[in-house]
């Protein structure tokens, strides 16, 4: 910047006045300032903008339905203390009379009754089951078998036909306390029918029918009741 104009050669040299300094040059207009070297700064992203939608009714899936409510037990129910118990089965006992069986196997007959059936062609507990009471009872002519004994006679062997494992003596102690079939039996209150057979065992007909045998308990009448339930006999008649 100090530098001097070199002098004029010639005459006039001397006499020419000194020049003022020459200005530094003018930048082109097109040049652009050197852009400062750029610092990179770690930018941290927007957050993202919240959005509210409106709550619209979705479908239940399957992990929002209701859980079912555990499977109830399904306890049966106790009897009440006292209560008459039948005896648990799980098979029934045999049948104790059968129609093809002879008369003198139903109950209350004996050989001597047996010998006067057989006379009026009643010869096998079918027979005595399809025998007409009254029509028997005249052509049989004794005074001590009438109509009604020939009705009782014929209850009681239906009832050992159809409820199983049902003795004689148990036959006849049923029918003289009313129960005339199995349906009868089905029906009975084991407490009541105890009583009444008590009372009829007590009876001179009772004490003969019975024996010695022990009195039946409120549960041995109430498995009678239950195995008059599971009956196949009873079923097909039903």
């Amino acid at each position: 910047l100090d530098a001097k104009w070199p002098r004029e050669i010639g005459a006039k040299s001397a006499s020419v006045a000194k020049l003022p300094p020459r200005p530094a040059p003018l930048p082109k207009p097109d040049a652009a300032p050197p852009a400062p070297k750029p610092v990179l700064v770690k930018a941290e992203p927007p957050p993202r903008p919240v959005v509210i939608q409106p709550v619209a009714d979705e479908p239940v899936t399957e992990a929002a339905k209701p859980a079912k409510p555990a499977r109830e037990l399904k306890i049966k129910p106790e009897l009440p203390q006292g209560a008459p118990r039948a005896r648990v089965e799980k098979n029934l006992p045999r049948f104790m009379l059968n129609e093809d069986a002879p008369v003198e196997k139903a109950p209350s007959i004996g050989p001597e009754t047996a010998k006067r059936l057989e006379a009026v062609g009643v010869r096998t507990i079918a027979d005595l089951l399809a025998a007409a009471p009254d029509e028997k009872q005249q052509q049989i002519g004794a005074r001590h078998i009438s109509a009604q004994t020939i009705r009782d006679w014929q209850s009681q062997a239906l009832l050992a036909c159809t409820v199983p494992g049902l003795r004689s003596r148990e036959a006849q102690a049923l029918v003289a306390c009313g129960v005339r079939d199995a349906d009868d039996l089905v029906a009975g209150d084991a407490e009541h029918l105890v009583e009444a057979i008590a009372s009829w065992g007590l009876s001179d007909e009772g004490s003969r029918a019975w024996g010695s045998a022990p009195a039946p308990s409120v549960d041995d009448v109430a498995t009678w009741i239950e195995r008059a339930k599971r009956s196949e006999k009873r079923t097909v008649a039903a």
